[in-house]
Parts: structure tokens; sequence; C-alpha cells
């Protein structure tokens, strides 16, 4: 006969949880009262039913009216249902029977056992008040966005986590929003003052939240906010500064107290003979703090702005258990503290977690002067496993240090100095390239310390009296450029690629040659003279003449834009012989070979030595061949001479170098003949000659 006394039980229970009616209201909302009055049949069971399976329904505390699944009854524990039958208020902060369960003033040490994640979006449309602390709620915040009524809510006390979203950022009408105890991190948004125009109250105290505090006083829109909460979070000075003067403004009712610790509360096995470096990683940009640290509780050192704290070389005199202690010198007072000394209290000290230091003998892999070559690099494997190590010419010093890798729990240190071979190593004649007048040269190549190396000339003949002593003679230079190359070798380094080059120019010594010049007298201008010159002259640098002997009968003028040419101006014109001799000279050689220049000057043909118009080759002796007076008297310089005769047609008919006065036509027709007699290096004679037989 069980089931009566399970029937007989059930109904005792309703019968002991059933309250009197009341009808509980909030500012001006009106709800219908607690499950004991008059239930309406609810609008919103499809939601309820979700909300309760999100949170663990059967295994609420208390849950009369829930349970079972889908819900059906209409009066339900912790709902305050409106007149229309949706939901007004939700309150299951409480696993005992309320009068009120929409009265938030209601405070109870204990939640009603809701785990899990509440159902998103919150689709609860009408309801403006929302009461779940001291539960076991978990996840991030739900979307509110649908509640656009709610102007209390209450999650404090759960196990929420993630940042506050932007959803909910909607609520307009939000009076009171609480949130301290929780999980809750990242940045308060920047605008949720007026976000929220009827907030009075803002409690997040007691999460992990960081990043700048918003600008929370009063302003037109709202004046109302009387109370915000911050204590307990990770706010440092320079979140708090930015808005401090504003949000001071609230007094003791805006509250920073106690924040997190910061650091990690950790211990240092510090290698003895290295320095340390702790850096507490806040407040990076704020030049107004003030550093305090204590070395088993007495103070050791106090630094101004400068958040790290630094040992050049640890000994074991430095072992202990350090702390730091950071205030802010434009953080006033808080005049309501009571546990200070003089009666006062800064309004913010953060304390550090702390820093236990033991000094220790580190394991040390010593890799200095370690001797690389050219192109070569240094790799070992990263201790912690994240991939090889690699040090080159570009960084070739470091030292790592690895906190607790060494066999005694020590630091594990690797020290390292790379060198790496010179191959820049060859030096001639204190210069990169030299000049020289001798078809050898004495030359001489540096050496790097375990290094050996050979000479060779690409592309020349040139010889080595010892291709691999660093001092030798190179012999059998070529005229011009020699390429000169030292190779320098290595026993440890097989592809070594490290060569220096030289340019060596070998001007050899020439003879130069005699010439001879004819010119005619009464040239107004003198006469241009080019003298030829020896082919090796090409490969001469920075050369210059010198005349040795001058003219007697005329004078001369050397041209030093154009080379070796010369204008020769005759004294009187008179005809005659003249010379004059030359040598060129280099400012590291002088060459002394000598060259003569000679001028024949020859007269102006005259009327008696008039060039004939006509050849009658008859043979009754005149006229029988085309004489030229000049070569017929035997004038002077008419020997070097060239006689070319033209058609009517242009075409060439006669052509005679040194002519002697023998042509008689050579069976051309009678007709009228060009002809083009030049002397040397004169101006050339044009004129007609008619054969008429």
């Amino acid at each position: 006969m069980k089931y009566p006394v399970i029937l007989i039980s059930l109904a005792l229970s309703f019968l002991l949880l059933k309250p009197e009616n009341s009808s509980p209201t909030l500012a001006s909302k009106s709800t219908r009262s607690d499950p004991g009055g008059d239930c309406v049949e609810l609008l919103e069971k499809e939601f309820l039913t979700e909300f309760f399976i999100a949170t663990n329904g059967e295994n609420w505390t208390t849950k009369w009216g829930w349970y079972p699944t889908p819900v059906r009854d209409t009066c339900l524990y912790g709902v305050c249902p409106n007149e229309e039958g949706t939901i007004g208020c939700l309150n299951l902060a409480n696993s005992l029977p309320i009068r009120n369960p929409c009265n938030e003033n209601i405070n109870t040490p204990t939640g009603n056992n809701l785990k899990g994640e509440l159902p998103s979006p919150f689709q609860l449309p009408e309801l403006w008040s929302l009461i779940l602390s001291k539960n076991e709620l978990s996840g991030p915040l739900p979307d509110f966005s649908p509640s656009q009524e709610l102007m209390v809510l209450y999650l404090d006390a759960n196990e929420f986590s993630d940042s506050i979203p932007t959803s909910l950022l909607s609520l307009s009408k939000l009076e009171q929003l609480f949130l301290q105890n929780n999980n809750l991190s990242g940045r308060i948004p920047e605008n949720i003052a007026a976000s929220f125009p009827q907030l009075k109250r803002f409690s997040a105290n007691s999460n992990h939240f960081s990043g700048l505090i918003p600008d929370f006083k009063p302003t037109d829109s709202n004046n109302r906010l009387l109370d915000v909460q911050l204590d307990g979070n990770r706010f440092t000075f320079e979140d708090i500064l930015p808005h401090f003067d504003s949000n001071e403004q609230l007094r003791d009712r805006f509250n920073v107290h106690n924040q997190a610790k910061v650091y990690v509360d950790t211990c240092i096995n510090a290698a003895i003979g290295y320095p340390l470096l702790i850096d507490l990683e806040i407040d990076d940009t704020v030049a107004t703090n003030i550093y305090d640290w204590y070395k088993q509780d007495t103070i050791h050192l106090r630094q101004e702005t400068v958040n790290t704290f630094y040992i050049e070389e640890i000994s074991p005199a430095d072992s202990g258990r350090y702390t730091c202690t950071i205030t802010n010198t434009i953080i006033p007072p808080d005049t309501s503290a009571i546990d200070s000394v003089d009666g006062t209290d800064p309004f913010l000290t953060l304390y550090s977690h702390p820093i236990t230091i033991k000094p220790c003998l580190p394991g040390v892999l010593n890799l200095r002067d370690t001797f690389l070559c050219e192109g070569q690099s240094l790799h070992f494997d990263h201790p912690n496993g994240t991939g090889p190590l690699v040090y080159d010419a570009d960084n070739p010093t470091d030292t790592i240090i690895y906190s607790g890798l060494a066999d005694n729990g020590c630091d594990s240190i690797i020290e390292i100095s790379l060198q790496y071979y010179p191959t820049d190593v060859v030096a001639i004649a204190e210069a990169e390239a030299t000049f020289t007048c001798q078809p050898e040269l004495m030359i001489q190549a540096n050496t790097a310390p375990f290094t050996t190396g050979f000479w060779n000339s690409p592309g020349s003949p040139a010889t080595f009296d010892d291709t691999t002593a660093a001092a030798t003679t190179v012999r059998d230079l070529q005229p011009g450029n020699n390429t000169i190359v030292w190779y320098l070798l290595h026993e440890s380094c097989r592809d070594l690629n490290a060569t220096d080059t030289i340019e060596v120019f070998y001007q050899p010594e020439f003879a130069l040659s005699d010439t001879t010049f004819t010119i005619i007298d009464h040239l107004p201008n003198g006469k241009r003279l080019e003298v030829p010159l020896s082919d090796s002259l090409r490969f001469l640098q920075e050369w210059h003449l010198e005349i040795v002997t001058p003219p007697t009968q005329g004078e001369m003028q050397f041209d030093t834009t154009t080379g070796i040419i010369w204008r020769y101006q005759r004294f009187d014109s008179c005809p005659g012989e003249d010379f004059f001799q030359y040598q060129l000279v280099n400012e590291d050689c002088v060459y002394s070979d000598i060259a003569t220049v000679r001028i024949h000057v020859v007269p102006r043909p005259r009327d008696d030595n008039k060039i004939p118009d006509v050849v009658t080759p008859n043979g009754d002796g005149f006229n029988d061949t085309f004489i030229i007076p000049g070569i017929h008297n035997k004038l002077p310089g008419f020997e070097d001479n060239r006689l070319i005769i033209f058609n009517s047609r242009g075409n060439v008919v006669f052509d005679q170098q040194d002519y002697q006065n023998d042509w008689d036509g050579g069976g051309l027709p009678t007709a009228v003949y060009h002809y083009h007699f030049k002397v040397g290096e004169q101006k050339p004679f044009y004129g007609q000659v008619s054969i008429i037989r």
C-alpha cells in the first residue's frame, strides 16, 4: 500500500509550500500574486520548459509547478505573471518558499541549485525583473535583447564567464545590474553609462575585468547613478587614471579597492653570476607610480615609474621572498579608511604575488669564440622543443637563459659568440690597382690564421715565382690590364669561396716613328700636322709630350684637345727644310726614345710652273705627255705626289702615286678630262686637260 502514502505526502507538501495571497510591486510594476494566489494561464510555457531543462531543472532544490516537463501548471515556483499571462518577474535565487518572489530585496544564504547555461536569446519580452543569484550558472551571458522591459537583473554569485555582450547594452530601462562574484573578464563597455540612462546600481566586483574603466559620472540623461562597485578585479592604475577625476565625484560609491594581485606566485631558480629581470607587466605608460620592493617584508628598493626589478649579477645573498607594493602619486587618499596608522590609506594600492628567488649554479653551454666559415651558420635544437635556433653573421652573439632546465633545476644558459674567418686578404702596393713599366712586379697577400692560398691570373700569360707564397713576383705581364687573383684556402672550410682581385696595368716602353711632312709656304694659319704613333701607345696612361728639339725655321703649337697634333707656322716664305724632336713621358715611366718630325716647305706654283691644259700625243715632241712643271723642275717635296684623271662621267681613267710626267692619254679618245694632283699633305690642285689627236 505504498501509493496512498506517496499521494498523501505530496498533498501535505503542497499545502506547506503554499503561501498567503499577496500582490508584490516594484516601482510602478504590477504583477499577479505568488503561487498561493489566483493563478492565470501562462503564455510562455514553451520558453519556461526550455529554461528549466537548460538549467538542470530536475535537480533544483525547489521546483514545484515546473516538473514534470513540459511545463503545464499555471502556478510555478518563483514566477510572477502579469494579468495577461506573460512573465513579469522570475526569482530563482532562493530555495525556500517565499511570499514575494519578485521582491529583489529578499536575501537568502543559498540559491536554488540552477546549473548550466541560460537559453539564448532570453525570450521573455514582458520580463522586468530577473533574479538568479547564488546558483551555479555558467557559460557566457545570454542575449537579453528580446527582454526590453528588464529593470532588475541579478546574475551575481554564479560562474558566468566571457565578457559583457553588446546585446546587454540594448536594455535602456535597466536600473540595477548585479554581476559580482562571477568569472567575467575583458573590458567593461566604454558606453555602459550612456546605454543605461536609468541605471542606479552597477556591481561587477570579484570578477576578472581589466582595461580602461569607463566614465560613470552622472549626466543630464543619467542623474540617478548611486553606486559603482568594481573592487576585486584586475584593474591597475593605467585603467583607473584616465577617468578618475570624473568617477571620484561618486565618492565612496565608486569602489575600486582590493584589485587582484599582479604577477604570479612563483619561485625563480636564478643562475649565480647572471642577470635577473622581473617585469611586473603593468602600467608601462604610467609615470606617476611608486614601486616599493620588499625582501622578507623589509623595504629593499623604492623605484618611481620603473615597473621592473633588476639584479645585475645574482649572488647567494639575493636569496629570499620578494613582494612589491604599487601606489600612485595622483590617486588621493581614501578619507574613509580606518586601518592605516595615520588614519588614511591610498584610494588604491596594488600588491604583487610573492616572488621567491633561489640562487643556484646554472648549466652552461659555452659556444664562445666558435669559428665558422663564410656563409655558415650555427644550428642547435631549442631546449623547449619549439624548433631550431640559428645564429649567423647577422646575429653572432647572444646569451640565452632557460629557466629551470638544468639537471639541478637551475637555469640552463647558452652563451654564443661566433667568429668568421676574414676574406679581404690581398694588398698590393698599398692599393687595389697598380701601374708598372716593367713586365714583373712584387705582390703581397695578407693571410688569416690557419689559412693558405694560391695566385692565378685568369686570361693572362702571366707567371708567378711561387703560386702558393703570399709574397711572390708576377712575371710576363701583358701590355695593358692584368687581372691578379689570390684564392684563400682553409683546412676546415672546404667550400670557402674567399678571393680578392687587383688589376695591374703594364705599360712597356716602345719606339716612336720618325715622320716627314711637305707643306706650301705662305699658309696664313700654318699647317696642321698629325703625328702617327705606335699601336702600343693605346696602353699608355697619364702621359704627356715633351719637346726635345724645337724647330728653327718656324714655330709649333701642340693641340692638347686632340692628342699628338701640332700646327706649324713658317717664319718666312723661303722654301727649305725644318724639323723638331719629341718624346712621351709618364709620371711613373720616362720614355727615352726620341722621334723626329721633318718638314719640307715648297713654294707656291708660279705662272712658269703652270700645269698645262692640253696633251697632243702625235710624236712631234710638243705636249706629247702631261707635263707638271714642279716634277719636271724637281722642286722639293714634289717627289711625294699623286695624279688622278677623271672622264666627264667622273670615272677614274688614270691613277698613279709618284707621277713621272709620262701620261700620254693611254689610247683615250679626244675629249676634255679632269685631273686631281696632290703634293704631300698639301691641298690638291684641280683642273682640266684636253686630249687632241
